[in-house]
C-alpha cells in the first residue's frame, strides 16, 4: 500500500509518486543519522552506511542496497533498488550506481518511476552524488 509523505515544510503531506520519490532520495542522501532522540536507531542515512561501511565496497554496497529498499518500501507498494559496484581505474574511492524503481501499483510496469545515481566516496566520506538522468550534480565535496 501506498503511503503519502508527510513534511515539516511547505510541502505538507506529498501524495504525487514523482514528488515522494524525489523527497525522499534527498532525505535518504542528507539524514544526520543522531539527528533524532525520539526516533533513535530508527533513522535511515547513507551518511552513517557510509561511516559504518565506507572501506569495504561489497558490504556498503550490500547495505545501501538493502537499507534503501527497506527505506522506499515503507512508502511505495512495490520496490526494485539494485546498487552496483563500478571500477574507478587507478583512482583511490568507492563509485556506486543506484538504481531504483519503486510504484504505487501492485506491480512495477504499469506507472512505475525509476531513478538513477551515482555515489563516489573516498576516505570514508560522501565525495559526490549525481543523478544519471541528466547528470546533475546534487552534492560535490570541495
Amino acid at each position: 500500500m501506498s503511503t503519502p509523505v508527510t513534511t515539516l515544510g511547505k510541502e505538507g503531506v506529498i501524495k504525487d509518486p514523482n514528488l515522494k520519490c524525489d523527497y525522499l532520495m534527498c532525505c535518504f542522501f542528507f539524514t544526520k543519522y543522531s539527528q533524532t532522540i525520539l526516533y533513535r536507531d530508527q533513522l535511515t542515512s547513507l551518511p552513517k552506511l557510509i561511516q559504518q561501511y565506507g572501506d569495504d565496497p561489497l558490504r556498503i554496497r550490500d547495505a545501501l542496497e538493502t537499507s534503501l529498499n527497506a527505506f522506499l518500501s515503507k512508502f511505495f507498494t512495490t520496490t526494485s533498488v539494485l546498487v552496483t559496484l563500478e571500477d574507478t581505474g587507478d583512482n583511490p574511492g568507492i563509485k556506486l550506481q543506484i538504481e531504483a524503481i519503486v510504484s504505487d501499483e501492485a506491480a512495477l510496469t504499469p506507472g512505475s518511476i525509476s531513478v538513477g545515481y551515482s555515489l563516489l566516496t573516498k576516505d570514508s566520506k560522501l565525495k559526490s552524488i549525481i543523478r544519471q538522468l541528466d547528470g546533475g550534480e546534487i552534492y560535490a565535496s570541495p
